[in-house]
């Protein structure tokens, strides 16, 4: 009894609307406070093979092929709306009646305006069918995903104050408030990379200036590392570099700064690069930062490399440099630092880092690992066996930030071996 009045509700929906002008957008459809909406195409391109190759991949991928349980069936794409009280499913079949013959027991199903909807909440597929407006309308909607790739393999948005989501890691949304009004997301995947974008509001007022992306460009080639020290100061815990805290020498430098390494023995070249607004003061900052927390046994000696004016401070079994340039402040234990940032020579090519990046993170997974197995040898140390696994299938990492007057939009590359 119960599956003929499913029957009879199906063809009752199906009748509705038939005479609509169809849409290119099942978000057109959706109701306007839809709390969740991801639009995935059936085809995963490359994704599968990337995914293979990271930890966390056959969990992702068993998710979405869940998803996708349907596939054979279902058209190039699979648009999903989420409730608190259920899902409801949009797809364009090439063949409707092999579509029907795939659904479960228990799921009813219409045309809408040229789309198939299904679900197995009458009540929510009426909701669908009579609504007022439609999610694509929303303004929160169009800023979540409007600048998201329509060539990525998943797109996402939800409005966080009426959904719970998960919590986003801090390193990748350090200033948004604990529930932000809105999240959109993307995944796409090409060749051996995997790429995730999340945009949400921003937290600050105005567009706001970054010299980060010009500071990476003066990095030199050979670097395994790099980091925006706007990135450092958010990160958890106490971020070291060969003994430098390197949260206080942000504090030091300034926000305008990054740090690299380059691979060296005994000890690796590290060396920050920074644009205050006043030079002066920041090496005032940078040599009370020394005197405190390397306590060297003698008063820093002046000395000239390639040009330029340093303070040589002997910390033990290295030495510590630091001067200014042309508005730059450099910290290194390598005296071959300032040649390197300020000659023409080769340098470090971060991959897709766009003019006006911040929150960098930059890490040559294929060459670092090497190097920092090497290093934590010498120190009769050992790199922890998980995350040498973990690490060991990516060949780099890139993680940034853009941002335009309202919005912020954070990317991380993950490239694969």
């Amino acid at each position: 009894m119960k599956r003929t009045a499913l029957l009879v509700a199906v063809v009752v929906l199906a009748g509705c609307g038939a005479g609509a002008k169809p849409v290119d957008d099942a978000a057109d459809l959706a109701p306007p406070k839809t709390p969740t909406f991801v639009l995935l195409k059936t085809d995963l391109g490359a994704l599968p093979q990337v995914l293979g190759r990271l930890p966390f991949g056959p969990a992702t991928l068993r998710a979405i092929r869940h998803g996708l349980r349907l596939r054979p069936a279902l058209g190039p794409e699979l648009d999903v709306a989420i409730f608190k009280g259920g899902t409801v499913f949009f797809t364009q079949p090439g063949d409707e009646k092999r579509f029907e013959a795939s659904l479960a027991p228990n799921e009813v199903h219409a045309r809408i305006r040229g789309w198939t909807v299904y679900t197995d909440k009458p009540a929510l597929l009426e909701l669908v069918r009579h609504h007022p407006g439609a999610l694509s309308a929303q303004a929160a909607y169009a800023a979540a995903t409007k600048s998201l790739p329509g060539d990525a393999v998943a797109r996402g948005y939800t409005a966080t104050g009426a959904f719970a989501v998960p919590a986003v890691p801090r390193l990748f949304l350090p200033r948004l408030p604990a529930r932000p009004k809105w999240l959109g997301a993307a995944v796409s995947a090409s060749g051996d990379t995997v790429t995730i974008e999340v945009r949400a509001p921003r937290s600050e007022a105005g567009p706001g200036e970054t010299a980060t992306s010009e500071l990476a460009s003066r990095i030199p080639a050979g670097a395994v590392l790099a980091v925006g020290l706007d990135t450092v100061r958010r990160l958890p815990g106490k971020p070291t570099i060969a003994g430098l805290d390197l949260r206080e020498v942000a504090d030091a430098v300034g926000e305008n700064a990054v740090a690299y390494v380059r691979p060296a023995l005994p000890f690796p070249e590290v060396t920050v690069v920074s644009m205050p607004d006043d030079p002066a003061a920041a090496l005032r900052d940078v040599a009370r930062l020394v005197t405190r927390i390397g306590r060297p046994r003698f008063a820093p000696v002046p000395v000239t490399v390639d040009g330029v004016r340093l303070q040589d401070v002997a910390l033990g079994a290295i030495d510590l440099y630091y001067g200014s340039h042309e508005g730059r402040v450099v910290v290194s234990d390598a005296t071959g630092a300032v040649a390197a940032v300020r000659s023409g020579g080769e340098k470090l090519t971060v991959p897709g880092l766009p003019e006006r990046a911040d929150r960098l993170l930059y890490v040559d997974v294929e060459h670092g690992l090497p190097a920092l197995k090497a290093f934590a040898k010498l120190a009769n140390q050992r790199v922890p066996p998980r995350l040498e696994a973990n690490l060991r299938p990516l060949k780099t990492i890139v993680v940034y930030r853009t941002r335009d007057a309202r919005t912020q939009t954070f990317v991380a590359v993950l490239e694969t071996r």
